[in-house]
């Protein structure tokens, strides 16, 4: 059987017609505001304010652009299961905080910032992509709480990857 073409890849939603989107995309200096996790058979997982880590249907998110890893089935079930595992996590908002200060302004990170953060069993969406992928490959050199959706986005471009959204489709088990 085929892995399912989205599972333990990253979707990445871009170009925001929402103020918090933009402001998102403005100050990440990118096109992207929010990365989700395939979990595959049409389900994502997303890490999202007020409701920590959820598992959603794909079909929430339309035209996603999504990460082109050529992973094993071994590989693409380890990423799943690590978002999975995640359902329920809070939502890192001191990230919202810090992408403004250390992303808008340039600051650098104090240390009993750093510290606090990553102590922090809380994340964001990007931070959710980082870890979930780290047992497979580094998609981030820093901390994962210092990533932002820009940051997996520039990732893809620096690959080559196709940029173009694909419209989302109501998942069809006969369909992978």
């Amino acid at each position: 059987m085929a892995i399912d073409p989205h599972k333990g890849q990253y979707g990445l939603r871009m170009n925001g017609q929402t103020g918090v989107a933009r402001a998102i995309e403005v100050v990440t200096r990118s096109h992207t505001h929010h990365v989700v996790v395939g979990l595959g058979e049409g389900l994502v997982a997303s890490a999202e304010p007020w409701r920590g880590v959820v598992i959603r249907p794909e079909t929430d998110y339309p035209n996603l652009v999504w990460s082109r890893f050529t992973w094993t089935e071994a590989e693409a079930e380890e990423i799943a299961f690590a978002a999975e595992v995640m359902e329920g996590t809070p939502y890192n908002y001191a990230a919202f905080a810090a992408m403004g200060a250390f992303g808008l302004f340039g600051y650098n990170v104090p240390s009993p910032v750093a510290k606090v953060m990553n102590a922090s069993r809380r994340v964001d969406c990007s931070e959710l992509v980082v870890e979930c992928f780290a047992d497979v490959t580094d998609l981030f050199s820093n901390p994962a709480w210092m990533a932002v959706p820009g940051d997996l986005e520039a990732y893809s471009i620096a690959r080559g990857w196709d940029m173009t959204p694909e419209p989302t489709k109501p998942y069809e088990e006969s369909s992978v």
